[in-house]
């Protein structure tokens, strides 16, 4: 599965412990090592609902575990923490085969992985051409919006741009622009 965020915003990643077995998997360790450039957010609200588990998620690192659970028989539980990356790109995180012990010497058969997609944020710029003008006198204005993601991006609201102090937009306004309408 795959979840987007801008850059810098905090995404939750789950682990899902599934127990096929028909006895309870007690003392369940597992770390996962998050892909370079992905980190554990400053505020980390790591939790779990895995009976008895410990889970460690120091903000900064690359590492989510989860030590001592215990995961019921034929059911399944969760640990969570909040990550982060601060460059735009797209991160696959990984957790390999045989990563999960547990006491009674089961672990995953298989890998998993999920992507997170990280998007850089666009930017907006204005500008008034000329800088400078007498009272009564004309400026354009342009307000340049970026995107260096490899996809379009939309707006989502109005962009709404307050004039400064006595500037009012001309009587005939030249009104013009070269993004798409949508």
């Amino acid at each position: 599965s795959s979840t987007t965020v801008s850059v810098g915003a905090s995404s939750t990643l789950t682990v899902t412990i599934n127990n096929g077995a028909g006895v309870a998997l007690t003392g369940v360790s597992l770390t996962d090592h998050l892909p370079s450039g992905m980190a554990i957010d400053s505020t980390p609200a790591a939790s779990t609902t895995c009976s008895n588990g410990v889970v460690t998620a120091n903000p900064g690192t690359g590492t989510l575990a989860i030590s001592g659970a215990t995961v019921p028989a034929s059911g399944s539980c969760t640990f969570h923490a909040s990550v982060r990356s601060l460059t735009a790109g797209s991160y696959v995180n990984n957790i390999g085969a045989g990563a999960l012990s547990s006491n009674e010497g089961l672990t995953n058969p298989g890998a998993v992985n999920a992507t997170l997609l990280v998007r850089s944020t666009p930017t907006i710029n204005k500008a008034f051409s000329p800088v400078s003008i007498a009272a009564g006198g004309t400026s354009t204005l342009t307000i340049s919006l970026g995107n260096s993601n490899a996809s379009a991006i939309t707006l989502s609201s109005a962009l709404v741009d307050a004039l400064p102090g006595n500037v009012t937009v001309a009587g005939t306004p030249a009104i013009g622009g070269t993004c798409p309408a949508g």
